[in-house]
């Protein structure tokens, strides 16, 4: 049974919705992230359907996602392992075999529009990206790690005594817009490498979004004083799911000490008394991001 359009709420992703994109209008949100942010899209189809070079045909397909910088297979139900996602539509695909495969918008929309007749328009698909992205741990890019980022790549291009010459002069400057890290390097060439390694994928020259993502990361890293330790002492709770297991373990470090509290994990330093709301918030926020992450080595300890 095709999708009713008119039970969808633009943006809400109620039960109906999850429906509707998990089974009959999955081409359209792919679609519709894809012209968003850029990621391939992939088709989940029979396996003799997929060549040797990762690529599917053209024809049907059983389920249609995009694929995340990380590798993830995104669709409205989050994101997913390759193969857990494959797995789920096996008894589906010919001879009980299913494949994920690179394939192409063009595909998507023969697919989806030419063949199935749009049941759910992909304009309206558009309104739901921020709330799946947000679900499946893809939300707006953050300023602030990009600030980090940033200052990472400044701190490894330029000599300390050049950095510190650099912070000097900044703080003496008066002109507004002024950062003298241009006096030492191309700041820009290393922020458009953060930006990449952040967002997953190059800024557009012609975005609004971008220009303003950009100006807002490197005045936080320059206020910041380009001081990684400040910037990650002072990441936003909502911001630690996006960290790994060695950079939660860095921002614990520096949060405790810019905080007054001892080193510890986040589980023992909540069972200390006479913590304000917003460091329990915070120190819940790392506790949680920490069990969720994957671990960087199989043994690592909490922090």
């Amino acid at each position: 049974m095709q999708p009713d359009p008119s039970k969808l709420t633009p943006g809400v992703l109620d039960e109906y919705a999850r429906g509707a994109f998990k089974l009959g209008a999955c081409g359209a949100l792919a679609i519709a992230m894809h012209d968003e942010l850029g990621w391939p899209i992939v088709a989940i189809t029979d396996a003799h359907n997929v060549f040797e070079d990762g690529k599917a045909g053209g024809g049907s397909a059983l389920h249609w996602v995009v694929r995340a910088p990380d590798g993830k297979l995104v669709d409205v139900d989050g994101a997913h392992d390759e193969e857990d996602l494959v797995e789920e539509y096996m008894f589906d695909a010919d001879d009980e075999e299913a494949a994920a495969g690179l394939s192409t918008r063009a595909d998507c929309v023969e697919w989806y529009v030419e063949s199935q007749g749009e049941p759910v328009p992909v304009n309206l698909a558009r309104s739901f990206v921020g709330v799946v992205l947000d679900n499946a741990g893809y939300g707006p890019p953050s300023p602030h790690l990009l600030a980090i980022t940033f200052t990472r790549a400044l701190i490894e291009a330029l000599h300390p005594e050049a950095l510190e010459e650099a912070r000097r002069r900044n703080d003496e400057e008066t002109t507004p817009g002024i950062c003298h890290t241009h006096d030492f390097t191309d700041p820009n060439m290393h922020m458009g490498s953060a930006f990449e390694e952040v967002v997953g994928r190059s800024d557009r020259v012609d975005s609004e979004e971008d220009a303003a993502l950009w100006n807002e990361a490197w005045d936080i890293a320059q206020k910041a004083r380009f001081d990684l330790v400040k910037l990650q002492a002072t990441l936003p709770a909502k911001d630690l799911k996006k960290l790994d297991r060695s950079e939660l373990a860095e921002c614990l470090d520096a949060y405790a000490a810019a905080n007054g509290l001892p080193q510890g994990s986040a589980e023992k330093l909540l069972m200390r008394p006479l913590l304000t709301q917003d460091q329990a918030d915070w120190l819940e926020a790392h506790r949680n991001a920490w069990e969720a992450s994957e671990e960087v080595e199989p043994d690592t300890p909490a922090p």
